[in-house]
């Protein structure tokens, strides 16, 4: 009986952990995804690209509307701040906030 009651507290906790790393996971992945995005990426397929990878992570963001773009002397620095929520079997919801912050050199491009 004993060791009933151990497994079944290890599982508790084991998905507990699994639903609070989730976001944390696919956060990670998709800023992968978001530098590779930028870094990688021609000037006019960052937006498709960028678009591609957070329908692919099920994270609700556009380019459009949620990726700011600061344009300095030599480089583009674009800016993500999203959030994602876990809720927890027992009614608490836990909303975690990320921001993803890549800059990219134009000085090269733009004398093309």
């Amino acid at each position: 009986m004993r060791l009933f009651i151990k497994l079944a507290v290890f599982a508790i906790v084991a998905y507990l952990i699994f639903i609070t790393a989730r976001p944390w996971v696919k956060y990670y992945i998709f800023k992968n995804a978001f530098v590779k995005a930028i870094g990688g990426s021609v000037m006019t397929t960052i937006p498709r690209n960028i678009d591609s990878a957070a329908k692919d992570m099920n994270i609700g963001i556009t380019y459009e509307d949620d990726v700011e773009v600061t344009e300095y002397v030599n480089k583009l620095n674009y800016r993500l701040e999203y959030s994602e929520s876990v809720m927890y079997p027992f009614g608490q919801e836990v909303e975690f906030d990320y921001t993803i912050s890549v800059d990219r050199n134009i000085k090269d491009e733009k004398e093309d």
